[in-house]
């Protein structure tokens, strides 16, 4: 079973890094033991970051008090690790806000992932992030990459990954993260490949791989041929926010892949990662406007609401017309907190919050086979 479908990209991240402390003990490695060390005390403080008067967070709140004590983190168990993932990865939060380097970030661990349990990374892996830096080295202009042109080259060398290890890999992690961004300069949005992810995966199970080019071009193909087909009925059931059955999925899914031009299932999903097609297909043509105004009507009608208050529905409702679904943690997220640093709860009162959620879960749900 994928742990990871449908999480955010922080709780992949956390995720991975609560695997990586598991594979790291396993092995009895000085070295890893106090880079596990590390990784352990930077969960926990993510633990402790946790407000105690939000209302998420009071819903998981004996999990939340059970691993706010630093001994629990010793010795996990698969319980343990489940445990952790389904109550306390769902609340946390990165203070980093760099979109790109935290994607950089996911692409490293899962090199590490690699090298612990196989032995040595996939190809896939290894092609892109030789991809990234031979993008970052022609961006030798910029004073912050110059400064790492020689270690770029070395990444871009073939001696580089003939010796590899944990070490080296997280070495690569903190030297490129911070400028990975500067490809966006020149080459457009810079893709990372969004690998399935097992709380406890057989290191003999092949991992799926897409070069970064052939990403970006099945990505361009597919987006195209979505916004071709936006009038189709049940596309535009899913942009006006109606209800979609498990019939008008399972067309929509022979129309993408029975054909056979944008490859199998298992293809689409190493792409986009396995979220559900109803919500990716809102991704690409938005919610109706009218729509959004809809399902918000009692919101934006009332006399009572205030300008901060009245700035956050309409973000939801121009962040729904782009996005077409809206999870609940990306609401304490940028750009919500753009408008306040606490998100929802920050300018509405908790009933008034749980509303605006239940709406954004019912817009969510109707993108879904009912």
């Amino acid at each position: 079973m994928d742990v990871n479908k449908g999480r955010s990209l922080t709780e992949r991240l956390f995720h991975q890094r609560l695997k990586l402390v598991h594979h790291l003990e396993k092995t009895g490695d000085p070295g890893h033991m106090q880079y596990a060390d590390e990784i352990r005390k930077y969960l926990h403080a993510q633990v402790e970051r946790l407000d105690e008067t939000n209302f998420r967070v009071r819903q998981h709140w004996r999990m939340v008090e059970k691993y706010r004590d630093i001994f629990r983190w010793n010795a996990l168990n698969e319980l343990e690790m489940k445990e952790i993932l389904d109550h306390i990865a769902p609340l946390v939060f990165e203070t980093e806000e760099d979109e790109q380097a935290k994607r950089f970030d996911q692409l490293c661990y899962n090199l590490q992932l690699e090298q612990l349990q196989k032995g040595s990374p996939s190809t896939g892996l290894v092609d892109e992030t030789r991809s990234i830096a031979a993008a970052l080295s022609k961006q030798g202009s910029i004073p912050l990459v110059a400064a790492r042109l020689p270690f770029i080259k070395e990444v871009l060398s073939t001696p580089y990954w003939q010796h590899v290890s944990v070490a080296k890999f997280e070495h690569l992690r903190t030297e490129l993260r911070t400028i990975v961004r500067f490809i966006e300069k020149e080459f457009g949005k810079t893709y990372f490949s969004n690998f399935a992810d097992h709380i406890l995966q057989d290191p003999g199970t092949p991992m799926p791989v897409v070069t970064v080019s052939g990403l970006t071009a099945y990505k361009r193909r597919v987006t195209e041929f979505i916004q071709k087909n936006r009038h189709h009925i049940t596309i535009h059931k899913l942009r006006t926010n109606q209800p979609i059955t498990p019939n008008e999925l399972n067309e929509l899914e022979h129309m993408l892949f029975a054909q056979g031009e944008f490859g199998t299932k298992d293809q689409f999903t190493q792409a986009y990662g396995d979220q559900p097609l109803g919500w990716f297909i809102r991704s690409i043509v938005g919610l109706d406007v009218a729509a959004a105004n809809e399902a918000f009507s009692k919101f934006i009608n009332n006399p009572s609401l205030n300008p901060a208050q009245i700035r956050f529905l309409n973000l939801i409702i121009q962040y729904l017309t782009t996005n077409g679904v809206i999870t609940t943690e990306k609401l304490f997220e940028p750009p919500f907190t753009d408008i306040n640093v606490n998100g929802i709860l920050g300018v509405f009162n908790d009933d008034r919050a749980r509303e605006v959620i239940a709406i954004l879960e019912d817009i969510g749900s109707k993108a879904m086979a009912m």
